[in-house]
């Protein structure tokens, strides 16, 4: 591929966030047409040919979107670096690794797609660039124990290859667990009703767990207390969903408790038991009512 391709489509990917897509190949098929080159005009079904030059060049790297269609993307100029220095094997395994993505890539399907026909020659290429280069790094799958698989080094593999939040190293993390499970007891019990955005907050302010931690993965948490009987959720008159500590107590005291006004006042965090306060149960009127001893 000729200087001048490679200008014009690095130009246009910075005025389009970085991709080159195939509809801006169509929007500019005439600009390549009129670039001196030894090859043939292209024409509109010439992008999967392009694609393969632009990657070729190593400043373009290729990704795929769900629906199937495929782009180029423009590589930091730290990473063009490196792969200027690769061998042609060592950048075909490479460019298959970065194109699958967070969905990572078997080894076996390297050695198929590369051609490349000795198991040992892969091994030695992708270990060179996993340990040596630090490019790429291995993961283990939670469903295929025994396959080596492979992810660009900066991408965390999908959930359902690492298996998520509670997995490390492909095995599931129960100290993890037991430790978040222990941190949201203790968070229930000293805070009167919280939702679950509110226990995922203060987990990710206890640094109890490395990483994105998602409100899904606090809710499956949040949900083993449940069914121990030691946390009981409710839904407020406002809609919200809420959570409160019952401890080693009947959930039945749990349940009751939502009847009374506190869980859906405002003032809720501010108001204090046993202090005579603007905010206290002994000055509050909605209480008073609600127990029958206003005047």
């Amino acid at each position: 591929m000729n200087k001048d391709e490679i200008q014009v489509a690095y130009e246009l990917a910075l005025e389009n966030d970085k991709r080159f897509t195939e509809e801006l190949f169509f929007e500019n098929l005439q600009t390549f047409r009129n670039l001196p080159q030894t090859s043939a005009p292209y024409n509109i079904s010439d992008f999967p040919v392009f694609l393969k030059k632009l990657s070729a060049s190593k400043y373009f790297g290729i990704l795929q979107e769900s629906s199937g269609t495929q782009y180029a993307f423009l590589r930091d100029q730290e990473t063009i670096n490196q792969l200027q220095k690769l061998q042609p094997a060592e950048y075909s395994v490479y460019c298959l690794v970065e194109t699958a993505g967070n969905k990572s890539i078997w080894s076996a399907d390297i050695k198929r797609i590369t051609g490349l026909s000795v198991s040992l020659m892969v091994q030695r290429i992708t270990k060179n660039l996993s340990e040596g280069l630090r490019l790429i790094k291995p993961v283990r799958s939670i469903r295929y124990k025994n396959r080596r698989l492979y992810v660009l080094s900066h991408i965390e593999p999908a959930d359902e290859i690492s298996g998520g939040a509670f997995y490390y190293d492909g095995e599931f993390n129960e100290v993890l667990v037991e430790g978040m499970k222990d941190q949201v007891a203790m968070y229930l019990s000293k805070n009167m009703g919280r939702t679950l955005t509110q226990i995922t907050d203060y987990l990710k302010s206890s640094n109890t767990i490395q990483g994105d931690l998602l409100e899904e993965n606090v809710l499956a948490v949040v949900n083993l207390l449940v069914l121990e009987n030691k946390v009981f959720s409710g839904i407020l008159e406002n809609g919200k969903c809420i959570y409160i500590w019952s401890g080693a107590s009947d959930p039945k005291f749990a349940e009751d408790a939502f009847s009374t006004p506190c869980f859906s006042c405002n003032l809720a965090d501010e108001c204090r038991l046993g202090v005579q306060d603007k905010f206290c149960p002994s000055n509050c009127d909605f209480l008073s009512k609600w127990l029958g001893t206003s005047t």
